[in-house]
């Protein structure tokens, strides 16, 4: 699937999605704490970038390249005890080890200052790395 699939398939889903996850409503609790206490020490822009497809761990060093020193990183995933895909309600997403993953974001260039993992009933399990430039 090329890019340009992906933009298109979750462009068609785009409206659904804005209307089931464009509050914080949909958020578990974990989260919103873990994103609170992680968002207290920016002082500067913020960058939101969504995971898409999983390609985005392609572009880790790009993102750290424009990540200012000191700035910070959070990334959420799907966690599994091995790298494999999964069907997704748009595209093939992918269950990352929090190892593997963590290991590539110290590759472009973070710190890692925090993972976590957890399974929330009737959910995939989750995971989520912090990081500073």
């Amino acid at each position: 699937m090329t890019e340009d699939d992906v933009q298109a398939a979750y462009s068609a889903r785009a409206a659904e999605y804005a209307e089931l996850l464009d509050s914080i409503d949909h958020a578990a609790a974990p989260d919103i704490n873990l994103i609170t206490e992680w968002a207290r020490g920016i002082s500067g822009p913020v960058c939101d970038v969504g995971c898409g497809a999983g390609q985005w761990t392609q572009l880790l060093t790009e993102l750290a390249r424009c990540v200012r020193p000191g700035g910070r990183l959070a990334l959420g995933f799907f966690t599994n005890t091995t790298l494999e895909p999964f069907d997704h309600a748009v595209t093939t997403a992918w269950f990352w080890p929090v190892d593997q993953l963590q290991r590539r974001v110290e590759e472009a260039g973070f710190t890692v200052t925090h993972s976590e993992t957890r399974t929330d009933p009737g959910a995939r399990p989750h995971g989520a790395i912090l990081a500073t430039r």
